[in-house]
């Protein structure tokens, strides 16, 4: 009698890849200022596995709650997003630190293909660093990401 050990993967489905972009914001004042954050990679590749769930969750974690355009669930408009960069300028205290990490893992946890999240949000220097140690159907894995008032970068996650 033969056996063979099955394997199992997990589809993490596949998106439109993210990529970093710099864009210039007239101000109040008439002045100019630059951002970096999120956006389609131009070439419009894609991204899969566990590397489209980290980038699937930096795009959330950058998106003010509502303004998702292309949600095709309506009822899901109002409820995806939490953008993390709302937090920077913020006089930490203790307290504070443990609300954020609560709210990334909330977030987190609206995306069906993540089972639990744990968060770790440290701010140094004007620069929020949230380590997420995120668990999904293929088991843990980290997400790091480095929050300032002009960028928002993945420091570390899967490729």
């Amino acid at each position: 009698m033969s056996s063979s050990l099955a394997t199992t993967s997990t589809d993490f489905g596949l998106d439109v890849s993210i990529t970093q972009r710099t864009n210039r914001l007239e101000m109040p004042d008439g002045s100019f200022q630059d951002f970096v954050g999120f956006d389609y990679a131009p070439d419009m590749r894609t991204a899969s596995g566990r590397a489209g769930l980290a980038e699937g969750i930096a795009r959330r974690l950058t998106t003010y709650r509502g303004t998702l355009i292309d949600v095709e669930i309506p009822t899901t408009i109002g409820n995806y997003g939490t953008d993390i960069t709302q937090w920077i300028n913020e006089d930490f205290t203790a307290r504070q630190i443990g609300m954020l990490s609560a709210a990334v893992d909330a977030e987190c946890a609206k995306d069906e293909r993540i089972v639990r999240s744990t968060t770790a949000a440290t701010f140094t220097g004007g620069v929020l660093i949230l380590a997420i140690n995120i668990v999904d159907g293929a088991g843990p894995f980290a997400l790091t990401l480095a929050v300032s008032n002009v960028t928002t970068q993945i420091l570390a996650g899967p490729t």
